[in-house]
């Protein structure tokens, strides 16, 4: 039986794409749940807008290959407040 492979966002990939066999990265996505709010003047003309800050509603924890989009054979470690650059 094959031990289950997990990884922290920012660690290096640990295992190859099956599909393609490179070290090419990884990606995930998120869900998140955002607004936008439009602002009209009296005569209805557009006058700007702008997005509610935005609530997440679910972290992605499968990684996808970059180079040819095969979902890799690990998981990821998702933790609260993590920030990404």
């Amino acid at each position: 039986m094959s031990k289950k492979v997990s990884i922290k966002i920012t660690e290096a990939q640990p295992l190859p794409c099956p599909y393609c066999g490179g070290f090419y990265g990884y990606q995930y996505s998120d869900l998140f749940r955002m607004s936008y709010t439009s602002v009209h003047t009296a005569d209805g003309t557009y006058s700007g807008g702008e997005y509610s800050d935005g609530v997440s509603l679910n972290k992605g924890k499968l990684a996808y290959c970059v180079n040819c989009g095969t979902r890799l054979p690990f998981t990821l470690i998702r933790e609260g407040g993590e920030q990404i650059e």
